[in-house]
This record gives structure tokens, sequence and C-alpha cells, in this order.
């Protein structure tokens, strides 16, 4: 069960795992049949500390994998509708990670505004395609950075 109540302790410690160890992850999926490109959004944090990573899980909602071999866990988010209320609800509290997260959230809002019964009910527009290059611009060349 998801918490519904949360600290600022709580979405403060969130941010920061974010920020430290975490990533926001948005991609353009080309169908190679018809040549649309659909976006690909993922939230995550990794961390040896599988006990953290539960609190996150138990928190926030979500899933943990098992990342690699050698004993990283990832929780990770991929529902618009949850990546958005995380970001909305730790997005104050970050210092690093900010306009990845500020970019994310406009293109999340946009996404979730166009969903009907779990489907899209238009493509993408230009703008947010726009928008999630310029995330993977940001993540490549980590000019997120302070």
């Amino acid at each position: 069960m998801v918490k519904s109540n949360y600290s600022v302790v709580d979405k403060a410690y969130a941010a920061a795992m974010l920020d430290g160890e975490g990533w926001m992850y948005a991609n353009l999926i080309t169908r190679k049949d018809t040549g649309w490109s659909n976006p690909a959004f993922k939230i995550g944090i990794a961390n040896k500390s599988l006990s953290m990573l539960e609190w996150l899980k138990d928190s926030f909602g979500g899933k943990i994998y098992n990342q690699t071999s050698n004993g990283v866990y990832a929780w990770n988010l991929t529902k618009i509708s949850e990546m958005l209320w995380f970001l909305k609800n730790v997005r104050p509290y970050m210092k690093i990670k900010c306009k990845v997260a500020d970019i994310m959230i406009d293109v999340l809002s946009k996404r979730v505004d166009g969903i009907v019964n779990g489907h899209y009910t238009n493509r993408m527009t230009n703008q947010e395609r726009n928008l999630i290059l310029k995330i993977k611009e940001l993540n490549e060349t980590q000019s997120y950075l302070i």
C-alpha cells in the first residue's frame, strides 16, 4: 500500500536520492514498420540498499528490479501518472537535476492529459518531441549539473 501523506523530510530524502543515484529517462522509440515515434519514459533510482528502495516503493509505488549481479537494485516508476505525481512532490527539494525534472513534468503533463482509457488520444506533438530530445541531451551531456 502506497503512503498517502508525506512529510517534507520524505519528499526531500526522495529528491536527494533522485538527484544523486537516480535518472529521469525519456526517449523516442521509432517503429520500423510505420516510422512513427512513440515516447518512452522512466524514473529510477539505483542502490545496493534494498531496504531504501523498498521504502521508495512503499512510499511512492513503482517496482524494484535486481539490476546487476553485483547486488545493485533499481526502483522504477513507469506509469505516467505516478511519474508526474512523484516529480511534482519532490521537485521543490531537488538541487541538481532540476532542468530535467521541469521538462519531464511539462512533457508528462501533456501525456497524462491525452490519455483516455489507457490510450493516447493524439499523436506526439513537435513540442513534445523537442522536449524529449532536450531531456536526452541534458542526460547525455550531464549539463544539468551545477
